[in-house]
């Protein structure tokens, strides 16, 4: 396995889907965790926790690496300043960027805070492992 994003899971009936896999990631660090001078491997709600992580701190559609899928578009909020508003396009732009996996089967539960021009977004996303609970920091 030299990358395991490379799997085309959009055939791949829910029932049917293989054991996510993804590499370890060091979140307080934001790199890799390497383990006997390799990169460690997790798998199953982990490794989707790390799916989350990548994909809502990628804008889309920049990355020649990424599919036009895949990724945030937190941009669009620079210079917003109606918080309702802000709230419903994060919990839109939040659940389309996460619920292109099919591991993902919904986000819910969002909570809000903010201090001064960034708004932290707190949210469950339920998949088919389990919940996990995930927090963004957003630019605005």
């Amino acid at each position: 396995m030299i990358f395991p994003d490379e799997v085309d899971y959009t055939e791949v009936a829910e029932s049917e889907l293989p054991i996510y896999k993804d590499w370890a990631v060091d979140f307080e660090n934001g790199c890799l965790l390497i383990e006997n001078g390799k990169p460690s491997v997790v798998e199953g709600l982990e490794a989707l926790a790390v799916w989350i992580y990548k994909a809502l701190k990628t804008e889309r559609g920049l990355y020649l690496a990424y599919s036009d899928d895949f990724g945030e578009e937190f941009p669009a909020l620079i210079g917003e300043t109606d918080r309702e508003y802000i709230e419903r396009l994060l919990m839109s732009m939040i659940s389309d960027a996460l619920t292109v996996s099919p591991y993902i089967l919904d986000v819910e539960g969002y909570s809000f805070a903010y201090d001064g021009s960034t708004v932290s977004a707190s949210f469950t996303v339920n998949t088919v492992y389990g919940a996990t609970y995930e927090e963004v920091l957003i630019e605005i």
